[in-house]
């Protein structure tokens, strides 16, 4: 079931990724877990920790900026997102051959400049983890 689902989900993406939105992203470890969204999770102090229980598969949590926050239209949604490179021209790729995360935006980030701010397990799925910012496409 885990690899139709995963099939799946590659489908879409790749479908999607038409339509996908050119972004970046950070690394968001311990901290920040002021949830704006009512999302029915367990309120804990590390995001990694938060429970997502009623989506498929792995979902990481994410903290989306100004322009991806939309007015809170946002906030609760799916995304998939897939590293595209480097944030610096002159650095080799950061990002994992073929691999992509799903992430949930749980809450609004008013001082972030990247698009999302992705927990520290999902970014690492899809990037290198010394690389603090990386280029990403993302789809709903």
């Amino acid at each position: 079931m885990e690899k139709l689902i995963i099939a799946a989900a590659v489908m879409l993406f790749s479908l999607a990724y038409v339509s996908a939105t050119p972004g970046t992203a950070k690394s968001l470890s311990q901290g920040r877990t002021d949830l704006l969204c009512n999302l029915g999770q367990n309120r804990s102090n590390s995001i990694d920790k938060i429970q997502l229980d009623s989506l498929p598969g792995k979902v990481y949590a994410s903290m989306a900026n100004p322009d991806a926050w939309d007015y809170g239209a946002a906030c609760g949604k799916m995304f998939c997102v897939m590293c595209t490179g480097s944030i610096d021209p002159t650095s080799p790729s950061p990002c994992r051959k073929d691999k992509y995360i799903f992430i949930t935006i749980y809450s609004y980030c008013h001082d972030c400049e990247t698009s999302f701010s992705i927990a520290e397990k999902g970014f690492n799925t899809i990037a290198e983890p010394n690389v603090s910012t990386i280029k990403i496409d993302y789809a709903m």
